[in-house]
């Protein structure tokens, strides 16, 4: 069982989150010792392999409770940076001039919308359109303390 959603769920909060379903464990475990990174599974395999010195096993198999069970293990709410990571590939987000990205807009989203955001890494962009309510609906939950 992937982690994909979480993985999703951890970058919309500011979170550094590296996931790609094929990854294989090897590779896996190479970039978790590579980089000092904390290896998120639900595989009890995975965690006992020599290489990998921090990890943890996700008990919740619902993404919703999966995030808060990470963010409660880890005490990572103090660290929340919400809408600053791609959801997509984890890249950085930037502001950026509507003159940059008006191209590659609809026309109504050119429009009505003025303030954007672009990736980094996969180029992106972000606006706030009526998705929005949602997702800071979803943060505003995921941002209190607790299950």
């Amino acid at each position: 069982m992937n982690l994909g959603k979480l993985a999703r769920y951890l970058r919309l909060l500011g979170f550094d989150c590296l996931y790609c379903n094929s990854y294989t464990d090897d590779t896996v475990a190479k970039i978790a010792d590579e980089q000092w990174r904390i290896v998120l599974t639900r595989d009890c395999n995975l965690l006992q392999r020599r290489i990998i010195t921090y990890g943890y096993f996700v008990r919740a198999s619902l993404p919703k409770i999966q995030i808060k069970e990470v963010l409660n293990r880890f005490d990572l709410y103090p660290m929340l940076k919400p809408l600053t990571r791609c959801s997509h590939c984890n890249g950085q987000l930037i502001e950026t001039e509507k003159q940059n990205v008006e191209h590659r807009l609809e026309p109504l989203t050119k429009q009505h919308f003025h303030r954007f955001l672009i990736c980094s890494e996969c180029d992106q962009i972000y606006w706030h359109g009526s998705h929005c309510t949602r997702v800071q609906r979803l943060i505003e939950d995921f941002s209190r303390r607790g299950l």
